[in-house]
């Protein structure tokens, strides 16, 4: 076997990139990361997507009820999120 042929059977074998990418990309659960998270940001997070959503909807408007309503929302998530990253032990 010709050296350019072992090469090119390696390099093509779909087998070395299966077993490459499980010995060295990491496998984590969905919620991995998100371990501080709980039931009010979640509440708070989906009030945020939803006020934004209608804000879009509704051409973007940089003043008005719609407005408001959606940089309200988008705060009181950021501020209960950084609260409760911030007394949450590492």
């Amino acid at each position: 076997m010709s050296y350019m042929r072992i090469l090119n059977n390696i390099l093509i074998s779909p087998d070395i990139l299966i077993n490459g990418e499980k010995l060295f990309v990491p496998r984590h659960n969905k919620n991995f990361y998100k371990f501080r998270w709980n039931e009010e940001l979640s509440l708070l997070k989906k009030s945020a997507v939803k006020n934004n959503r209608v804000w879009t909807t509704a051409g973007r408007p940089r003043s008005g009820p719609m407005s408001d309503s959606r940089q309200q929302s988008r705060m009181s998530y950021r501020k209960r999120l950084k609260e409760h990253v911030s007394n949450s032990p590492p």
